[in-house]
């Protein structure tokens, strides 16, 4: 590996270096609304699915 990064031209350090990055304000953006919304629409659409469906079941037992 060393060799890759000495082809290129830099020099690989241990530590990353430091930016100008502050990850205490990192945020999940409006993608992550997005998504959350579909998974909570999908989940609800389930749930009702669900209901109807265990609604058709005939729980009676028969005596055979």
């Amino acid at each position: 590996m060393y060799r890759f990064f000495s082809a290129l031209g830099v020099s690989p350090s241990p530590h990353p270096s430091p930016t100008d990055f502050d990850s205490s304000r990192v945020q999940p953006g409006a993608w992550y609304g997005v998504i959350l919304t579909f998974l909570i629409v999908g989940l609800v659409v389930l749930l009702f699915s669900l209901n109807r469906h265990l609604k058709r079941v005939n729980f009676e037992k028969t005596d055979e």
